[in-house]
């Protein structure tokens, strides 16, 4: 199993599915993809800080089977975990929006596996996602 990490709020989607589908186009893959959806309610700092809704994940469910019924989407919600570590602090006025720092809690989160790769959703494969994924960091 490859197990994949995006975070944001629902403004990412668009991106996280044409990542996905980058992979699925350009990678030659012998086993199903877990893609962890790390996401939060913070719209008390502004409106449009909403989390993925259960639509769009269970769109991307629909996409994302249909390249391999193994493949799965698990959506995180850490809102509690956000408003327990970084509620009030100066972080949440910067310029970049509360979505960047929720990946920091990949290691608080249980149901994580040992190994997962965090991608930005804006990235884009042109080959295939093995060669990235396989590189050995024992140790690192």
């Amino acid at each position: 199993m490859i197990n994949i990490l995006f975070a944001g709020n629902d403004g990412v989607f668009d991106g996280m599915l044409t990542c996905a589908l980058s992979i699925f186009k350009r990678s030659t893959l012998d086993e199903g993809v877990t893609f962890y959806v790390m996401t939060m309610d913070v719209s008390h700092l502004k409106q449009t800080y909403l989390p993925i809704s259960d639509d769009r994940i269970e769109f991307f469910r629909k996409v994302i089977k249909s390249y391999d019924e193994r493949n799965e989407v698990v959506k995180l919600d850490v809102s509690d975990i956000y408003k327990k570590e970084f509620s009030g602090c100066p972080n949440e006025g910067a310029y970049c929006s509360p979505y960047t720092l929720i990946r920091l809690f990949a290691d608080m989160i249980p149901e994580m596996p040992d190994k997962i790769l965090y991608l930005d959703v804006d990235i884009m494969f042109n080959r295939d996602i093995k060669l990235l994924y396989d590189i050995d960091v024992e140790g690192y």
